[in-house]
């Protein structure tokens, strides 16, 4: 079985942002990355399976930039995708434009009986926190406004209006994101850069979720 792993920063496994010799470096760590873990999992739950995976995550990847990649994708022959977007679409608030894009993307590979599985994204810093580096102030900023005055829940909405539409399933992250801030747990914190990039124990979760979701749903079987 084939399965391919599409998505931004989150997906391709990008964790804390850090300053070495004056710069600032993301910190990737494939290991403990939500798609990594699916991998573990699936093997050692289907072990008579054989399995290939493909990880066409990449930081900075938008939606726009992502239906470039769908003919790469499809010409690996892969059975089922795992998506994973909206963390660089919010931002610009272009909503009809990121609802066009995941329909071309679905059409795309429902058009070669390609299965896919969207998982919204996690929710976004809240505040600044004060040790965000300098370069990236602004940016904490603008995404803690638009996840306290409802432009990223826009863009969720969105999401699952768009897989809605073409029969998609959808393993909603977001939601338990939700669930985790009504206990008054401070989301913020469940982020490793302060801003958009989940801690490790996120990714546990995020990858429960997909392995959960898979195996009731006999996805794998």
């Amino acid at each position: 079985m084939k399965i391919a792993f599409f998505g931004d920063s989150v997906t391709e496994g990008c964790f804390e942002i850090t300053r070495i010799n004056g710069q600032l470096e993301v910190i990737r760590d494939y290991p403990n990355c939500f798609r990594t873990l699916v991998e573990n999992k699936l093997r050692q739950s289907y072990p008579n399976k054989e399995f290939e995976f493909f990880n066409f995550g990449f930081s900075g990847r938008d939606t726009s930039g992502a239906v470039e990649v769908v003919p790469e994708i499809i010409s690996k022959n892969v059975d089922l995708v795992i998506m994973c977007f909206g963390l660089n679409d919010f931002a610009n608030q272009n909503v009809e434009l990121f609802k066009s894009n995941l329909s071309s993307i679905y059409e795309k590979f429902i058009a070669r009986n390609i299965k896919v599985v969207f998982m919204t994204h996690n929710m976004v810093n809240k505040y600044v926190n004060n040790e965000e580096p300098i370069e990236l102030k602004e940016f904490a900023s603008t995404c803690a406004s638009l996840q306290n005055n409802g432009g990223v829940d826009l863009f969720v909405e969105a999401e699952k209006e768009i897989a809605a539409k073409y029969n998609v399933p959808v393993i909603d992250v977001y939601a338990k994101w939700k669930e985790l801030e009504s206990y008054g747990i401070d989301t913020s914190l469940l982020l490793c850069n302060y801003i958009n990039h989940p801690t490790r124990k996120m990714h546990y979760l995020f990858a429960n979720m997909i392995c959960s979701f898979l195996e009731e749903n006999k996805y794998v079987d």
